[in-house]
């Protein structure tokens, strides 16, 4: 087997002019900006003082369809996906041209870092900062004209009335040209050949991310629709956002008309939610690494991949997705929280006890046929036992597991059996004793 890989030197003007023009890409598997500003200053600052800020990884493979420009430009057409180094790309593209990125909540925020000429020194920018005639607000004014930015320093650092040294001058001109020089810095990109399968790809950007932040096991999941099934994967992104805002907010995201988006008061939606309850009513698993090792479908022994048996337990969530961002079944399970008492997130113990409670909901009303109007009493109950008992707080994959075993004990369309068995599940819980001893002591 010839190399997958060549390394190769891109320096950083190179890499933001390939962010800006959208030769440079983030793939679907990658995950939106999280990076705290700190982490900017900090990145800055090591590049200023010539310190390694780690290798870049790119696929070097076309694929419009399934990649997106961080500048949401797009000029050309992408000729290099960003496998690793997301966050340090965005960062340089983002401080440096003075732009906004879009964070885990889906919101635009601004990255502005602050620079001292006379210590050298980064800083975030803040209105002190600002206010400071000892420090460039923001450095982008530097990479869009040093010359203009330095003497536009200058002149705001005399008409303050402090005094500048022939010396000091010379030091603040030596420290713009060492900032505007950053555009020079080397980073080592390690480029993935075209004709590496994507299979590949993604088993390398979760073995590189679960090295350094490590990868919750949704995240697994999520990288492997994102190779599988983008479709799914931009599904359970666009649901997890809108969850967050407002049609009309969720309209300007999209750039199309939006008239419903699952926001509630209870529950701040994340992807993470949205696999889980996938995974459950798909797969009927709770765990998602068992889930996870299933879509793998590789004998333990051999490593051998099963296609039939891969393609197969993903043909299970291809099923489920559509259930789970259900219009009608959301609207429905939210209504049903309502039911029970809840008012707004506030009284929400652990957001685990609503996420199982909807897979309950959705078991009830499309495995098992329980009529509507029951099942939204039937599940109100569920989320109140939830809440009171925290049985989903802790081990609750473990727990949500013996409840999808119990269900599976029914047959398909047993509606009769399922509102039974839900019923004996709170009797269990919240017996005599819990109300008389277990509720006075806590």
């Amino acid at each position: 087997m010839g190399a997958i890989f060549k390394p190769t030197p891109w320096d950083v003007d190179q890499l933001v002019s390939g962010v800006q023009k959208g030769s440079v890409r983030l793939p679907d598997l990658q995950r939106p900006f999280v990076w705290p500003a700190s982490k900017v200053r900090d990145l800055f600052d090591s590049m200023y003082r010539g310190y390694p800020v780690g290798e870049l990884m790119f696929w070097d493979v076309t694929a419009n369809g399934e990649t997106r420009a961080i500048s949401g430009v797009g000029e050309v057409d992408a000729a290099h996906q960003i496998v690793d180094g997301q966050q340090r790309l965005t960062s340089l593209y983002a401080a440096m041209k003075g732009l906004k990125v879009r964070d885990e909540a889906y919101r635009d925020k601004s990255i502005t870092i602050s620079f001292n000429p006379f210590t050298e020194k980064f800083d975030v920018r803040t209105p002190v900062l600002a206010r400071s005639v000892s420090w460039v607000e923001d450095i982008s004014t530097v990479f869009e004209s040093p010359i203009k930015a330095r003497r536009a320093f200058i002149s705001r650092f005399k008409s303050s009335g402090q005094e500048l040294t022939d010396d000091d001058e010379l030091r603040v001109e030596e420290a713009f040209s060492r900032l505007d020089a950053l555009r020079n810095y080397k980073f080592q990109v390690v480029h993935i050949q075209s004709d590496v399968e994507k299979r590949t790809v993604a088993d390398i950007f979760v073995r590189i991310n679960s090295e350094g932040v490590s990868l919750k096991a949704y995240d697994y999941i999520l990288t492997w629709l994102s190779v599988f099934w983008p479709d799914g994967r931009e599904n359970i992104e666009d649901f997890a956002r809108n969850a967050r805002v407002t049609p009309d907010r969720a309209s300007e995201i999209a750039g199309r008309r939006i008239d419903w988006t699952p926001k509630n008061p209870f529950l701040p939606v994340e992807t993470g939610h949205v696999v889980r309850a996938m995974v459950a009513v798909g797969q009927n698993r709770a765990k998602l690494l068992d889930a996870y090792a299933a879509l793998q479908a590789k004998d333990r022994i051999s490593g051998v991949v099963d296609p039939d048996r891969q393609a197969a337990e993903l043909s299970l969530l291809q099923k489920a997705l559509p259930i789970v961002t259900d219009r009608v079944n959301w609207t429905e399970f939210i209504r049903a929280v309502q039911t029970a008492g809840f008012r707004s997130s506030k009284g929400i113990t652990s957001n685990m006890n609503l996420v199982y409670s909807y897979v309950v909901f959705m078991l009830g009303r499309t495995r098992y046929g329980s009529d509507l109007q029951r099942l939204r009493t039937l599940v109100a109950r569920w989320v109140f036992m939830s809440q009171m008992t925290s049985r989903y707080t802790g081990s609750g994959e473990s727990q949500l597991q013996k409840d999808l075993d119990m269900f599976g004990s029914l047959a398909g369309g047993d509606a009769e059996g399922f509102e039974r068995l839900v019923s004996q599940a709170i009797r269990t819980a919240l017996t005599d004793d819990y109300w008389t001893f277990n509720v006075p002591s806590s």
